[in-house]
This record gives C-alpha cells, structure tokens and sequence, in this order.
C-alpha cells in the first residue's frame, strides 16, 4: 500500500524553500495525491483535507498550515455499509445519500531519481601550500612578446651585421684597387728594369769589344814605336831627337783616344834634348 502521508509531507518540505513557481507546482501535485485514493487489495484510505498557505514569491518563508476536519465525502458502498450496520443498530433513520463528487484520479509519479553522492563530514583547510609545486604554464601573450622581441633583436642584429659587412667589402675592393695600382707600378717599372738590363747587357758586350780593339791596337802602336826607336838609334843622336818629337805628335792623338777609353791609363813618351826621356801619364 503507497504511503501518501509519506509523499504528502516530502511535498510540502520540498515546497517550503523554494520560490514562486517551485511553491505552486508542489502545492498541484500535493493535492492531486491527496485527492486519490488507492485500494491494493486492503481498505480504503481516507486523509483529512489539508491546505497549503503559500506566502508571496517574494517572501522566502511559507508557512503550513493544517485545517479542521472537513466533511468526509463517502462514496455509495460505504454508504451502504454505514446504513445497514445502523440499521443493525437499530435505530436511527437512514441518512439521506450524500451526494457524489467526481475526483479525478491518476496514477502515482514515480518519486524523483536521486543520486547517492557521500560528502565528507569536515572539509579540510588548506593553510599552507602544498610540498611539491605544480609548473604554471606560461602565457601564451608572453611567449607571443617573447617571439617579437626575439625576432625585432634578430632583425636588429641583422641590419648591423650587413651594414658591418658592406663596410668591409668597400674597405677591400679600395684595398684591391690600391693594390691593382700598385701591381701595375710594379708592372712597368719591371719592365723599364728588364729594358735598361738588356741596354747595359748590350752595353758590356760593345765594351769588351772596345776592349778587345784598344788591346789589339795597343799592342800595335806599342810594336810600331819600339821599332822606331830601334831604327833611330843607329843614327845620330840629334837626328834621333828629331824623329822622335815628330813621332811623338804624331801619334799622340792615336795615344790620347786609347788613354780615353774608360780604365784606360797611357804613359806617353816625349823626346828630350840630351837624350833624356819624360814620362807623363793622363
């Protein structure tokens, strides 16, 4: 058999703290289970008249109040019943019928589906913080600052690095210009080097043949005059002086231009009277 006192008074706590609307809905579904009666095969349950007094939706409170016992409505076996056991009685007359109100029945709503959830008693108070600490991720707007620095330092560091690499490229193509500059200095005074080389190359070897004349010639005029001087001492010694100093100029410009060829020394021998000999070198 359905306990409706049970379901009734679940209503009427469920309705106590709620608002407006949750208040007016339990209010329908308490009288609709106290308007129903229900036989499972026992007797007949019959609950006193109960009325709920909601304040406004304003108020939080609500207040139940119970009412007086109001007219029992019976229906026609029980009437029949309450007659013939007055009428066992012996009594009384026979009440008039009373007359029928429909009541509209349904059937029961399930109760509502709860969830077993166990809480603890006492939650415990953290006051301290915990031994190990957990890493807090960084924000993602400092890494996204973090990337545009990085990259605005990189760019930086780049524009400069260029900059310094540009500059030294000019500073080497001035150092290869000056150094092409120099190389073809260098270029031409070789070249002068090697011409002035083969000029004195040339130059000893028309020497060394000069060389080669004056001691050919040398040696000749050298033979000539000792064959003269040999031919004029057999004569008179006066005679002598007077070839001798004609001899004598007229080989001395023969004499000079051997004593002018370079490294060249000539004694030349000028005739004296007496028949003493003057040496003089030039």
């Amino acid at each position: 058999m359905v306990n409706l006192d049970s379901i009734s008074t679940g209503l009427l706590q469920r309705s106590a703290g709620s608002d407006g609307a949750s208040k007016s809905f339990m209010t329908l579904l308490y009288w609709l289970y106290d308007g129903i009666n229900l036989d499972y095969g026992s007797k007949k349950v019959k609950k006193p008249a109960r009325k709920l007094i909601l304040q406004s939706s304003s108020d939080s409170d609500s207040e139940y109040v119970p009412t007086g016992h109001q007219p029992i409505i019976r229906s026609e076996s029980e009437s029949e019943s309450s007659d013939d056991e007055d009428s066992v009685r012996g009594g009384s007359p026979p009440r008039p019928p009373m007359p029928e109100v429909s009541v509209c029945s349904q059937a029961p709503s399930p109760p509502p589906f709860s969830i077993p959830i166990s809480l603890p008693h006492n939650f415990p108070i953290i006051t301290s913080q915990p031994s190990s600490t957990i890493p807090i991720p960084t924000p993602i707007f400092f890494e996204a600052t973090t990337t545009i620095t990085g990259c605005c330092s990189a760019k930086c560091q780049h524009v400069k690095h260029q900059a310094s690499v540009s500059e030294r490229l000019n500073e080497l193509q001035g150092y290869l210009a000056l150094e092409s500059r120099v190389m073809d200095e260098l270029a031409l005074k070789t070249t002068q080097l090697k011409t002035q080389t083969l000029k004195l190359n040339q130059a000893n070897k028309e020497l060394e043949a000069l060389r080669s004349e004056r001691s050919v010639v040398k040696s000749s005029v050298g033979n000539v005059h000792s064959i003269l001087l040999h031919l004029l001492e057999a004569y008179d010694s006066v005679l002598t002086i007077l070839v001798r100093h004609h001899l004598a100029e007229k080989l001395r410009p023969a004499l000079d231009i051997l004593s002018r060829i370079e490294g060249v020394t000539e004694s030349v021998v000028s005739p004296q009277h007496g028949g003493e000999e003057k040496k003089t070198s030039s």
